[in-house]
């Protein structure tokens, strides 16, 4: 089975998911990866094929000074995902053209690859590395500890998604603009469910 790998371009979202990809492998499958120019020779060396995809980071937004808190750092990072770009539509397109893949499998970031493989008839799965939760009570994905039961957890809760809101439509922008390009629907929430086929928001 062929299956076409393609992530954001951020080495964060690249090395976490090279031993998923390794392991495809060591089973006999043919793994392909579509990330960054300079990790190619790392992707590589384990036998991994892979080529560039076609965008440069486009660069974080400017900021003055250090974070100040986790949550400003995330929010920072939020941002610097969901800035315009050129998306990753065409990019994706053709990859999957040139590598006539089985599988795929897409970084949650890369939004225009996301809308492109929710389009497809192929099956795939969504790569997601642990961030902000879309909702207050997905305790599981918030930054910092979780909070305690009760008043006091609820009262952090909602300061949380009042800080998040903004960034948080930020990130939609970006996914609906990847799924405008493909003809898909829009959301209005950022979730993850299951579908026919793949893993995606939705």
């Amino acid at each position: 089975m062929k299956i076409l790998a393609y992530t954001s371009p951020a080495r964060g979202h690249l090395f976490p998911v090279v031993p998923i990809l390794d392991e495809l492998r060591r089973r006999d499958h043919d793994v392909v990866c579509r990330t960054l120019a300079e990790h190619l020779d790392d992707v590589r060396a384990l036998g991994i094929k892979s080529a560039a995809i076609s965008r440069r980071w486009p660069g974080s937004p400017s900021t003055t000074g250090r974070p100040t808190s986790p949550l400003e750092a995330q929010q920072r990072g939020m941002r610097a995902f969901a800035r315009p770009r050129p998306l990753d539509v065409a990019d994706f397109n053709e990859a999957i053209e040139t590598e006539r893949p089985d599988v795929l499998l897409v970084d949650i970031m890369s939004f225009g690859a996301l809308a492109v493989a929710e389009a497809s008839a192929l099956p795939g799965q969504l790569a997601s590395l642990p961030g902000v939760a879309a909702r207050p009570r997905d305790t599981s994905l918030r930054p910092g500890p979780r909070p305690p039961a009760g008043p006091e957890g609820e009262a952090r809760d909602a300061a949380m998604a009042e800080r998040l809101a903004q960034t948080a439509q930020e990130v939609m922008a970006a996914v609906n603009g990847g799924r405008h390009v493909v003809g898909l629907p829009m959301l209005t929430e950022p979730t993850r469910s299951s579908c026919d086929h793949h893993c995606c928001c939705t």
